[in-house]
C-alpha cells in the first residue's frame, strides 16, 4: 500500500533535489510494482492463483546515491606553476568508498567567477580523470590568466559522465599573476605580519620599498611606528619631483601597518589604492586596469574588488606609472 497512488517515496527524491535520472528511475520501478500488486490483487478477487501467471514478484533494487567528496588543496594560486595534485573520492551518502568505478572517468571542467566555461585557460595533458577503485588523481594543471580578470575567481565543475552522480562546483580558486610570487607578494594585508619587509605589501613597488629600506623604514613595524613629523620627512626622501606616492597615500599605508601590528587587519578591502610603480622617467602612460569605456558610460558596475586591481596593477612593469 505504500507504493500505491502518489508514490511518497518518489515525492521524497524530488524534494531532496536528487538527480533527475534517478527519479525518473525510481518512478519507472514503483510504476512496474504497482502495476504487479494491482495484477495479484485483481487475481485474488477472481480466485485465480496469481504466482502461477506472473510468476515470483521479486522487490525491483534502487539505485545507490553516490556523489563526489573532494577539498582543493589551496584556495590562492599563480599562473604558469603546476597546481598542487588532489584526489576526488566517489562516495555513498555516509561518506564511505564506493569502489565499483571501473570504466568510471572524472571530467573538469573550469569557470570563471561570471560563470563562463573557460578551459582554455587551463593547461593540462586532459581534463579526464580515470577512476580506481573510487579514488580519481587530478595532477598537471596549469594556469594561463589570472582570475581578477575573469570575474575574481575559478570554479571546477567536476562530473562523472554517463552515470547519475550529480556535478559538483569546487570552492572559490583566485589565480594570481607567477611574477608575484616570485617576488612573494602578499595577495591581501591579511597575509602580512608586523616584521614583514615593506617589499611584500601590496600596494609598495620594487623601487618605493628600496627607497624606503635606505630611510632605515624597512617592515611594517617600521612604518606603523612614525609619528606625524616623521611620515612628512619620508615623503620628502622617498617621492622625488612627482613621484606617485602622495601624502594621503602614505597616511593610508601607515594606518595599514597599523593595523597589522594591532592584529586587526581582517579584511583584504582595507587595501584602499592602487599600488605605487615608480619611474625616473616622467609620467606617460596611463594605468592598465581602467575599465571599458562603454561601460562607464552606461553606468554599468565594474564589479571589482580592491583586491582584484591590485592584482591587475601587479601586472605593470616598474618602468609604468600612473596618472593622478
Amino acid at each position: 500500500a505504500e507504493y500505491m497512488g502518489t508514490h511518497p517515496v518518489a515525492h521524497i527524491c524530488v524534494a531532496m533535489q536528487l538527480p533527475t535520472d534517478f527519479v525518473a528511475e525510481v518512478r519507472s520501478r514503483l510504476d512496474a510494482l504497482e502495476q504487479k500488486i494491482a495484477f495479484v490483487l485483481d487475481a485474488l478477487q477472481l480466485g485465480v492463483p496469481p504466482i502461477e501467471q506472473i510468476g515470483e514478484v521479486v522487490p525491483e533494487t534502487i539505485p545507490v546515491l553516490l556523489k563526489l567528496d573532494f577539498v582543493l588543496p589551496v584556495q590562492k594560486w599563480f599562473t604558469k606553476r603546476p597546481m598542487p595534485e588532489f584526489s576526488v573520492r566517489v562516495v555513498h551518502e555516509d561518506g564511505s568508498l564506493f569502489t565499483e568505478t571501473a570504466g568510471m572517468v572524472l571530467k573538469i571542467q573550469l569557470l570563471s567567477g561570471h560563470g563562463l566555461v573557460v578551459d582554455h585557460f587551463l593547461s593540462a595533458p586532459c581534463l579526464q580523470f580515470p577512476f580506481h577503485q573510487g579514488v580519481a588523481n587530478v595532477s598537471g594543471m596549469k594556469f594561463s590568466a589570472v582570475s581578477s580578470r575573469n570575474g575574481g575567481f575559478f570554479q571546477f565543475e567536476l562530473s562523472v559522465p554517463n552515470s547519475t552522480i550529480p556535478p559538483v562546483l569546487s570552492a572559490q580558486l583566485r589565480v594570481l599573476s607567477e611574477r608575484l610570487k616570485n617576488e612573494s607578494k602578499a595577495g591581501s594585508v591579511t597575509e602580512l605580519t608586523p616584521d614583514d619587509s615593506l617589499a611584500r605589501v601590496p600596494g609598495i613597488g620594487k623601487k618605493y620599498s628600496a627607497r624606503m629600506y635606505d630611510c632605515g623604514i624597512r617592515t611594517l613595524r617600521d612604518l606603523a611606528s612614525l609619528n606625524q613629523e616623521k611620515r612628512k620627512n619620508l615623503l620628502e626622501l622617498v617621492r622625488r619631483d612627482r613621484g606617485a606616492l602622495t601624502e594621503t597615500r602614505l597616511e593610508e599605508l601607515c594606518r595599514e601597518a597599523q593595523a597589522v601590528v594591532d592584529g586587526v587587519a581582517t579584511h583584504p578591502q582595507t587595501l584602499s589604492s592602487p599600488s605605487i610603480q615608480v619611474s625616473e622617467e616622467p609620467f606617460s602612460k596611463k594605468a592598465k586596469f581602467s575599465a571599458d569605456p562603454n561601460e562607464l558610460k552606461q553606468g554599468r558596475a565594474v564589479g571589482w574588488e580592491v583586491d582584484e586591481m591590485l592584482n591587475l596593477v601587479s601586472d605593470l612593469s616598474d618602468d609604468d606609472d600612473f596618472g593622478h
